[in-house]
């Protein structure tokens, strides 16, 4: 149909009336289109003018569908020393798209900031070229490496442009950052070729003189195959959440997601986050297939059309047919009263390659065409505090009578938002009670005393207060130590195999949220340090076995006599 559509619109018409004619084209290549190929051959120089589509003819159809001009005209650039754009080493030239195919890669170019200071790139305008139509660009973004960073745009009269008066993407000074055009293909194209071509670049700083626009990428055939599916379930989870209590690992976004006629390659996914959180207030967020973890952790939220993304081009999951639970979890440490509600917002944001065809899938949604697979909106609560032992917390023996000794350590960790602890009760439990308790006792914040020092009095509760000097920051963890002399709380030697456990006992309304106001319990239960014995310290020697009987020559100075083992 498309070659028709071509040959009777460049002098080489198909037949007067009928199939074929002007307006009645078709797809059938019988001995009238072959007849209107060797015109068009022989009209513009290519042989033999045998009828056949093969290489030349196509690549002379490419130029003249290039060379048509649009609706409008091109503003030529202004240039200087200064941002150099080409295509890049890997621009597709060759191979075949699948119709009703995703993001097909159409042209990936390479812009290079050879200047001193960063350059924004604000407007990129397009020209779909080859022997197709404007709908068999379903939908085209541009991606920087495996993230989407624009919408889709339509195809009108064969241009399409994309504009962002703050900017598409930076190009740092020296760097190159690489864009590819990716576009859905419509179903039902098959035979048809279809390419684009950069017409114009608008930025904040000058084009390098060695630009020429415009710039040409290869017409690509389309071909009919039946390509593997991917659907995406009706609902995503979790649902609406009016007050989500912050804490590690929490689901964010799932979806049951079901591969359909063979295995799929799962290569890139992101989300975008419609709520009102900060950057910061979610971190340390994972990418999860079927309970496995793949990819790295993203330490944080970005700003941008996408808040998180995983480019896992270099070591892809093979997802097997079947249903497939896909989820994203992380640590929700800030935002105390806003809300987040993370979104699959476009197919492309999921790129899923067919592991026979080696071509992106066209996802769909519930069996229809895709529609964003969104949560239910979270609001995130008040502060909330978490307080563990640590790993580092002391084991080994004291020494009897040793003074400022490390009993315990603990971690402490704010949610929601910054939480000012206003004081913490310390128990000293000793296992005789003759000499019971600790001497002054004190409680380190990250390595610095806070509060006054206080005896710890056996099996009680001692509040160590610290008005306004630890602010436990949302999400940062906080190492509490507590230390104490190797004594009574009066002053007097513990005995040797006495045994001593502190306790950070639960607490009441004693910290309190910074945004919300709302009072908080540290700890919520008590929190139990490593039980510790007190032991005398000995001193043995022994004589070394690496220094034997010696024959010392009468006058040597400074001979070793003996040597020993302490």
């Amino acid at each position: 149909m498309w070659i028709q559509q071509f040959l009777n619109g460049h002098g080489a018409q198909v037949s007067a009336t009928g199939a074929g004619s002007p307006g009645n084209e078709t797809s059938y290549f019988g001995a009238k289109t072959r007849a209107a190929v060797s015109a068009f051959q022989a009209a513009n120089g290519i042989t033999p003018t045998a009828g056949y589509w093969g290489p030349l003819t196509r690549a002379k159809a490419n130029q003249l569908c290039a060379g048509t001009p649009g609706p409008g005209p091109v503003t030529p650039p202004v240039t200087g020393n200064g941002l150099r754009v080409a295509l890049a080493a890997d621009n597709p030239t060759y191979g075949a798209l699948v119709q009703g195919q995703a993001i097909a890669e159409l042209m990936k170019l390479n812009f290079t900031n050879p200047t001193a200071a960063p350059i924004t790139v604000t407007n990129l305008s397009f020209k779909r070229i080859g022997v197709s139509s404007d709908s068999t660009l379903a939908n085209v973004y541009l991606f920087n490496g495996a993230t989407r960073i624009t919408d889709s745009a339509g195809v009108s009269n064969t241009l399409f442009n994309y504009n962002a008066p703050t900017g598409l993407f930076t190009v740092a000074p020296g760097a190159t950052v690489t864009i590819s055009v990716r576009s859905d293909i419509a179903a039902s194209t098959n035979g048809q070729q279809v390419g684009v071509q950069l017409l114009s670049v608008s930025a904040s700083g000058l084009l390098d003189s060695s630009v020429v626009l415009p710039i040409t990428g290869s017409a690509l055939l389309v071909s009919s195959a039946t390509l593997a599916t991917v659907d995406f379930a009706t609902a995503s989870t979790p649902g609406v959440n009016a007050n989500l209590t912050p804490a590690n690992d929490i689901v964010v976004w799932q979806n049951v997601t079901t591969i359909g006629t063979r295995a799929v390659n799962l290569t890139s996914f992101q989300l975008r986050n419609l709520g009102s959180i900060g950057l910061n207030d979610v971190r340390n967020l994972r990418l999860y297939v079927d309970g496995v973890q793949i990819g790295s952790a993203i330490p944080n939220l970005v700003a941008g059309e996408t808040s998180v993304a995983w480019d896992l081009t270099a070591t892809p999951k093979r997802l097997e047919s079947g249903g497939r639970t896909i989820k994203v979890v992380g640590d929700v440490v800030g935002g105390s009263s806003l809300t987040m509600q993370f979104s699959l917002r476009r197919a492309a944001d999921a790129r899923f390659i067919d592991t026979e065809l080696n071509q992106p899938i066209l996802a769909t949604a519930a069996g229809s065409s895709f529609t964003a697979r969104t949560t239910g909106l979270q609001t995130i609560g008040s502060a909330s505090v978490s307080v563990v032992k640590a790993n580092t917390s002391p084991s080994a023996n004291i020494t009897l009578g040793a003074s400022n000794q490390k009993f315990a350590t603990f971690e402490l960790r704010a949610s929601g938002e910054d939480v000012k602890i206003e004081s913490l009760n310390v128990n000293a439990d000793t296992s005789t009670s003759v000499q019971a308790g600790l001497d002054n006792g004190k409680v380190f914040v990250d390595g610095v005393q806070v509060g006054s020092t206080k005896d710890l009095t056996d099996g009680s509760d001692i509040e160590f207060t610290f008005g306004s000097s630890f602010i436990a920051k949302a999400g940062a963890v906080h190492i509490i130590d507590i230390y104490a002399d190797a004594k009574s709380s009066t002053g007097t030697a513990l005995t040797s195999g006495q045994t001593v456990a502190i306790t950070l006992d639960d607490g009441s309304a004693n910290a309190f949220g910074q945004v919300s106001l709302t009072s908080v319990n540290v700890p919520g239960s008590d929190v139990a340090a490593n039980t510790l014995t007190i032991s005398s310290a000995t001193l043995t020697a022994t004589k070394f076995s690496g220094y034997g009987n010696q024959t010392i020559i009468a006058g040597t100075s400074n001979a070793r006599l003996g040597s020993f083992t302490l």
